[in-house]
């Protein structure tokens, strides 16, 4: 391409290269490189001057199926890249405990968080205000905008197991190379898991949990360490409800991947089933504290009871 205005003639020439990283039978790691060369030179009255080549590199890389990158580059298209992200161990130890929603998307958190853990004896305990986001972010091995995933698998081939596939509607994220979905804590309340008075022994309930260990309970700023159960606001104390727990419950590996093994058995949103189906599966032990055991909702059917 060769463009002349006002006695400056430019000579552009556009070089693309493209890679790829076969990671597993399914699935490949591509970069695209753009080296942009430009050549100018400028003319006047009695001489020319030719000013030194400049040389540009753009960088594109990405995830994608190696069948959709042979397709792509057969079209002369760049692949186009899964929504992914690269977190490191203690990323995926968070997400674990926490959840996405304080981890991920820095929700509000202004109550103070009481955790029990299986290996340790004496709780944790976490002030009313503390950033779980900041802390997510600390712990970070990559960055897009600082790094293209190409040359960091190259120089951290290890962490191709650390790549997962992001499902931001449903809040969701899946290993990429053996597709398990990623543990990820399950916040549990009076309203998505009816973990209030009118369905269980709250009682109870929460010794179950706390034995289980691994669960982060939510305490009002007034309650003491050995009363974590709240009340429910005024405008939703209806059918009876007038307390609950609130925690974020820690599922292993195995717990993760039976719930989303029957999920795919009722075909249902990953967010609208999970409660139900660990309330069916007793995930968490929690129907010896229930008080109506013949369904997850079945505590609407028993409005005028006392409790």
């Amino acid at each position: 391409m060769k463009i002349s205005t006002s006695g400056i003639s430019i000579k552009k020439s556009v070089n693309i290269g493209i890679e790829k990283i076969n990671i597993s039978k399914k699935y490949c790691i591509f970069k695209k490189t753009f080296n942009t060369v430009v050549e100018k030179k400028v003319s006047s009255k009695n001489k020319e001057e030719f000013i030194e080549p400049k040389e540009t590199v753009y960088v594109s890389a990405g995830v994608c199926t190696i069948s959709d990158f042979n397709k792509s580059v057969h079209e002369g298209e760049e692949p186009k890249s899964i929504s992914f992200e690269i977190f490191s161990n203690e990323q995926f130890s968070l997400l674990a405990k926490f959840g996405w929603g304080l981890v991920f998307y820095n929700d509000s958190f202004s109550n103070k968080m009481i955790s029990y853990s299986k290996d340790v004896k004496e709780p944790t305990e976490y002030e009313a205000g503390f950033n779980f986001h900041d802390l997510f972010i600390k712990n970070s091995i990559f960055d897009e905008k600082e790094h293209n995933i190409f040359d960091f698998i190259l120089e951290n081939p290890d962490k191709v197991n650390n790549i997962v596939v992001m499902d931001y509607s449903s809040h969701t994220a899946k290993f990429l190379l053996n597709e398990k979905t990623v543990p990820m804590a399950i916040h549990m309340d009076y309203i998505d898991a009816h973990l209030h008075n009118k369905k269980y022994n709250l009682d109870k309930a929460f010794e179950i949990l706390k034995n289980r260990g691994n669960v982060s309970f939510v305490v009002d700023k007034s309650s003491k360490k050995e009363n974590l159960i709240k009340q429910i606001p005024y405008y939703n104390c209806d059918n009876g409800r007038s307390s609950y727990i609130e925690c974020y419950i820690e599922l292993s590996q195995d717990e993760v991947d039976k719930i989303e093994e029957e999920r795919k058995k009722i075909k249902k949103y990953p967010s609208t089933a999970t409660h139900s189906l660990i309330w069916q599966l007793d995930i968490l032990g929690l129907k010896e504290a229930d008080r109506n055991p013949i369904s997850f909702y079945n505590y609407f059917e028993d409005e005028d009871e006392e409790l």
